[in-house]
């Protein structure tokens, strides 16, 4: 017989297929479609991946023109402001799409509860925050870090404003459902990460260098707290005082461009009304009543550092006495559904809250109730592994506590018109302040989100007197002691834990232009003339330091006709800080601050004068920056 070819599965293709039995041709054919299955599956994964290369390849290309046209015609600025419009209009529509997933969230527990009548909406909260909490451990099972706006700080300092696209989107996930399940945290702190992710997506694929990546997260941060809040001005000071840190003239424009992008466009979806309906102006009449207001603000400083003690309090306490994540989130739920029976204005970020105190529909000892059980709620939340942030918390807890206060002050005052509702939106301000160690974004976000100018002058003063307060009293922010608590020593912009490692005697100018006390004005021009440096060391012959001499003075001299007659001894500051080589550059950048100086003179040792060399703000500033650089 004569061979005849063989298919894939071994038949004869001359045979007939009818003598094959019908268990063998289904097996047959599901091998077929198996086979067929696989071949699709591959075909397809082989053309996703010749499209991600492809795509990757377009925006190589892409960036690279870009970097070409803005080095050719010198528009790096003005290419970063047009990058962060862009980055406000996307950052905007995030935030919508953020309080979309919130409000379906919102909607599932809102469905449960029509399904079983509302007079049981209260109990069922006790398995909706259990619930929610638990997922929220489930989305973010291997996340050692759940920070919002601390994380944002840290991109900054430490990782050149670029953020892990599936981790940060894993904390979004967890803070819609955190919240939209019940949890007492706010919405600020996932907005602002949300803004900020769009612009560290677009700065990593453009390739931008690590300042520019840097004011691009700001760009972000300030979009999505101003879409959020509807407050432009709020959502800048925001990114500038708490993330970068610093007011720096070349981050301000694409900050504050990106920001009004955001606004405009939350204005488009959301409406242009203030985040807190006020009933009514309040006006500041009488200045009498400036002490009230004093003490308020002291009271306000005490109450917000230990807003900041009892969050992180309750979050040691629940994890030393329940290890298990699971557990723990199940009992922290059941917690805070407990609190919530009491408070339904517990539940969810507590705007609801905020607009119930400031309308006057809570007052006295319930609204203080209220306030307090907010903090204790909030570090419940985020101990049973909760994400969220700590703005809006931080609000209801000052508005709180101002009703309260105001209404105690009218009944031991009652000459003075005192205005309950006017201590809440000023303890608003305050609190968040002391809390957050960002007086101006305090001031300004409530101006903003109230739309009311009235009370201005005690705003101001309540919220700066209640910051130093609780500076005074603890040395860490709510933001700062989450950093702390991960490793991250970080304060205004920079790491302080990289300051404390390097020593002065790493960075210092070894071989200064020094000037002889005994050297006339007249001679000292002369040899001043040229250098780099703005103030100078003054000697004696033995190299002892005996002060220091600036420009300043030198022309003021000039100006008085006194060069021929005086010498430098007349001229220096005798009174001066100093620093040795074994000091930490952050013990040299503390004294300057404090002295407002911009160098230091260096001595070789606590007993000794003899001169060593010269400290500087850009010494400091390189050495830091090189050991950010080499840590990467």
């Amino acid at each position: 017989m004569s061979r005849v070819g063989l298919d894939v599965a071994g038949r004869d293709r001359g045979s007939n297929t009818d003598d094959i039995l019908p268990s063998e041709t289904d097996a047959y054919n599901r091998l077929r479609q198996f086979y067929a299955s696989f071949a699709s599956f591959f075909r397809l994964v082989s053309v996703s991946r010749r499209i991600r290369v492809q795509w990757r390849y377009a925006l190589r290309q892409t960036s690279r023109a870009i970097r070409s046209l803005s080095e050719r015609y010198e528009i790096g600025d003005g290419l970063v402001v047009v990058l962060a419009a862009a980055i406000g209009v996307m950052a905007g529509l995030t935030v919508i799409g953020f309080y979309g997933l919130l409000d379906w969230i919102r909607s599932i527990a809102g469905w449960a509860r029509e399904t079983t009548g509302g007079s049981d909406l209260p109990w069922l909260a006790l398995a909706v925050v259990p619930g929610g909490l638990w997922l929220s451990t489930r989305i973010l099972a291997d996340a050692q870090d759940r920070a919002m706006v601390p994380t944002l700080i840290r991109s900054s300092v430490r990782q050149g404003g670029r953020l892990s696209l599936v981790p940060v989107t894993r904390k979004l996930a967890g803070a819609a459902v955190t919240i939209g399940a019940g949890g007492s945290l706010g919405a600020e702190g996932p907005v602002a990460v949300a803004g900020a992710l769009v612009s560290s997506a677009m700065s990593q694929t453009l390739r931008f260098s690590q300042r520019r990546a840097r004011v691009l997260l700001a760009c972000g941060t300030a979009a999505g707290i101003s879409a959020a809040f509807n407050a432009p001005i709020a959502g800048v000071l925001f990114a500038l005082e708490v993330v970068l840190g610093t007011f720096a003239v070349g981050a301000m424009s694409p900050v504050v461009v990106a920001s009004v992008m955001g606004a405009v466009v939350s204005r488009r979806f959301l409406g242009d009304s203030p985040a807190f309906a006020i009933p009514s102006e309040f006006m500041f009449v009488s200045a009498s009543e400036f002490p009230v207001y004093v003490a308020f603000a002291i009271a306000c400083g005490v109450l917000a550092w230990a807003f900041v003690r009892v969050f992180y309090g309750t979050q040691d306490v629940l994890t030393s006495w329940i290890p298990s994540v699971s557990n723990r989130a199940l009992v922290a739920g059941l917690l805070v559904a407990g609190l919530g029976l009491m408070h339904p204005e517990l539940l969810g970020d507590g705007r609801h809250g905020i607009e119930l105190v400031l309308s006057a529909q809570l007052a006295g000892v319930t609204a203080l109730g209220l306030g307090l059980a907010k903090i204790l709620s909030s570090g419940l939340t985020a101990a049973g592994g909760g994400v969220g942030g700590v703005f809006t918390p931080s609000l209801l807890v000052g508005a709180s506590f101002g009703t309260f206060f105001g209404l105690s002050a009218q009944q031991v005052f009652p000459a003075l018109d005192i205005t309950p509702e006017a201590y809440a939106l000023v303890g608003m301000a305050a609190v968040v302040a002391g809390a957050t160690f960002a007086p101006l974004t305090a001031i300004i976000m409530i101006f903003e989100m109230t739309d009311d100018y009235g009370l201005i002058l005690p705003l101001m003063l309540v919220t700066v007197v209640s910051y130093i307060v609780a500076r005074r009293l603890g040395q860490e922010s709510i933001y700062s002691e989450a950093l702390a608590r991960t490793g991250d020593r970080i304060v205004h912009g920079a790491d302080r834990s990289a300051l404390e490692n390097l020593r002065v005697g790493d960075c210092y100018d070894r071989d200064p232009h020094v000037v002889l006390e005994d050297a006339p004005v007249r001679q000292l021009l002369t040899q001043i003339r040229g250098s780099q440096q703005t103030s100078f060391p003054v000697v004696n012959r033995e190299l002892e330091l005996a002060g220091m001499l600036g420009y300043q003075e030198v022309a003021r001299a000039l100006e008085e006709g006194l060069a021929d007659l005086i010498i430098a001894a007349d001229l220096q500051v005798p009174d001066l800080e100093t620093v040795m080589p074994d000091d930490s550059l952050l013990v040299a950048m503390r004294k300057m601050n404090l002295r407002d100086v911009d160098v230091l003179p260096v001595v070789q040792g606590r007993d000794s004068r003899r001169l060593s060399g010269l400290l500087s703000r850009a010494d400091i500033m390189e050495a830091y920056e090189t050991r950010l650089l080499l840590n990467e």
